[in-house]
């Protein structure tokens, strides 16, 4: 082998199948990639608690890439350093203070490990918690800058409140669909994703 080479991988619809589980073959294929000398990082939006049992399955001793970018840290090694770019509170406030206009559906907000909620909801509770999680009253006022913020709208004003917020934060703002067999069919993620 001339050269190791780096191999970044996201998770949901790239790694896992669609029951959440990596495939015999493509453990296989990552651990020989790593067995010839390359590097295998994990790279995803989501957060380290719902990424760690992958990053433990396939023995990786490299850094993680979280939130799609706005956290950055080596799991194993912690000299290595935590790279954190969060929201900044007055995108993040002006982010809630409209979806709230809109009347969504509910709001999470993720300050790396914390998790808080307008309302409790167990649909969002199922899809993206462990039971035993820690998930918090969101604040009426935030007071550290947050790691993401995802928004649960109403049906009828998506794509409304999409580009709404498309138009006034589209810098920050990342719009995907979540959640098994529509569950949360449609969400928007909000976080900071320079490296």
């Amino acid at each position: 082998m001339s050269h190791p080479l780096l191999i970044a991988i996201d998770l949901d619809g790239t790694l896992l199948t669609d029951a959440k589980k990596i495939s015999p073959r493509t453990k296989k294929a990552l651990q020989l990639a790593m067995k010839q000398g390359h590097k295998v990082v994990i790279s995803t939006g989501r957060p380290f608690r719902s990424s760690e049992p992958y990053y433990q399955e396939l023995q990786l001793d490299t850094p993680i890439v979280n939130f799609n970018g706005a956290l950055v840290h080596h799991p194993i090694d912690h000299h290595w350093g935590v790279f954190h770019t969060p929201l900044q509170m007055n995108v993040a406030q002006g982010v809630i203070r409209t979806s709230e206009k809109f009347g969504v559906r509910n709001i999470m907000v993720e300050v790396l490990d914390e998790v808080f909620l307008r309302e409790h909801d167990e649909v969002i509770m199922n899809t993206f918690f462990d039971p035993s999680l820690d998930v918090n009253k969101l604040p009426e006022i935030l007071h550290t800058d947050p790691t993401s913020v995802l928004i649960h709208p109403h049906e009828h004003n998506v794509d409304q409140l999409r580009r709404f917020l498309e138009e006034e934060h589209a810098e920050v703002i990342d719009h995907r669909k979540w959640g098994a067999h529509g569950t949360l069919s449609r969400s928007f993620a909000l976080g900071s994703v320079r490296l």
